[in-house]
């Protein structure tokens, strides 16, 4: 019996031995996502991380297990060494999995955070969050998609830093907004930012990304509580002048066509409006040839469509948006993520007064920085 008991402990031990040499590191496409145990079959990847205390199913592909001993979770086991109190590359083949930019003797920071189980390696302005002891979480993929995008554009190579980019973006759309935060957004923002100035080619990936950025920054926000005039799409054009709406609050209703909108206009005559203080709802606005000030956009859809526009800490609420891709739309963007007091675009293009194109104007050539009243019907 004793003899029976021993070579079962034996036999134990080979398993648990085994277990430990066949960790693995876990990636979507070319990211490192995780660090565990994985097993491949024909469609899948069927995943464990190291306490073997949760496990999942992952398509393969994008997703793909490489064997390592990542288990152990020592710095040697990405290439790095320490030199003193720092870590450098010294394996270079093992650091490149890694960060594809990586060079023999840079320093690379190495973080085992055992309280939470996971590894945070940096560098340079690149981050990798390989957990190997709690969930996975999507925002941190795409977070490493993005360093490791980051990484391949520094060496030159746009495939494979394209690839990582649609990924990115496709997980983005497919996640619920709620699981994202502000610290994740302005991050990966940032990070995209770094890509797309390195590698212009990317720039209509990125843009995608950009605007869904927008979206998700925006659901972070909180619904004002306003009570809105009810309206329709009654058109009012200012065909000289300068008008200026202030302190009112519009509802276009959801997913209306209807809204704020002051496109070009062949008269020649220099037209502004100033929309201060209001809260707007629904609808479409287009914010070209606009001075905002201290506006509230909640659930409307926003267009910028390259044009003059000033915009004076104004706030987006569960928007939509379409920003044209450009470095105009880029300030906008820029704007819509991270905040700010003033964006300003100033241009030569004329601009008029419309709300609803199509429709006969109502001429106004007495106009003269006149104030529009609450509840006149303007822009409904």
């Amino acid at each position: 019996m004793r003899l029976v008991t021993n070579l079962s402990l034996f036999a134990a031990f080979l398993v648990l031995a085994a277990q430990d040499i066949s960790a693995d590191t876990l990636f979507r496409k070319k990211a490192a996502v995780a660090i565990g145990f994985g097993e491949t079959d024909k469609s899948q990847v069927h995943w464990e991380n190291c306490s073997h205390n949760e496990a999942k199913a992952f398509i393969k592909p994008p997703y793909w297990v490489d064997k390592s001993d990542n288990c152990r979770v020592t710095a040697s086991q990405f290439g790095l060494d320490k030199s003193g109190q720092l870590y450098v590359v010294t394996d270079l083949p093992r650091a490149s999995a890694f960060f594809p930019d990586a060079k023999l003797g840079k320093v690379v920071g190495y973080e085992n955070d055992s309280a939470t189980g996971f590894v945070l390696l940096t560098f340079g302005t690149k981050s990798i969050r390989l957990p190997y002891d709690g969930p996975m979480r999507e925002d941190q993929v795409i977070s490493n998609e993005l360093s490791v995008a980051e990484a391949f554009v520094n060496i030159g190579e746009v495939q494979p830093a394209n690839d990582l980019l649609e990924d990115a973006y496709n997980g983005l759309r497919e996640v619920h907004a709620s699981l994202f935060s502000t610290a994740f957004i302005t991050d990966a923002y940032v990070s995209l930012v770094r890509i797309k100035q390195v590698a212009p080619s990317l720039a209509a990936v990125s843009h995608s990304s950009f605007i869904q950025f927008t979206y998700l920054r925006s659901t972070l926000e909180k619904v004002p509580s306003v009570q809105y005039q009810q309206g329709g799409c009654s058109p009012i054009f200012l065909i000289k002048g300068t008008a200026r709406i202030s302190h009112s609050n519009f509802d276009f209703g959801a997913g209306s066509p209807c809204g704020f909108s002051l496109p070009p206009f062949p008269g020649g005559e220099s037209r502004h409006l100033f929309v201060e203080s209001s809260f707007i709802h629904g609808g479409t606005q287009v914010l070209d040839g606009i001075a905002w000030d201290h506006d509230v956009f909640v659930e409307s859809h926003i267009q910028y469509r390259g044009g003059e526009v000033s915009l004076g800490a104004v706030q987006f609420v569960n928007c939509t948006f379409e920003i044209v891709d450009s470095p105009r739309g880029d300030r906008v963007i820029d704007l819509a993520i991270l905040g700010g007091p003033l964006v300003s675009i100033q241009g030569d293009a004329k601009t008029g007064f419309n709300i609803t194109p199509g429709q006969s104007p109502i001429a106004d050539p007495s106009s003269r920085a006149r104030n529009v009243p609450t509840g006149l019907g303007l822009l409904f």
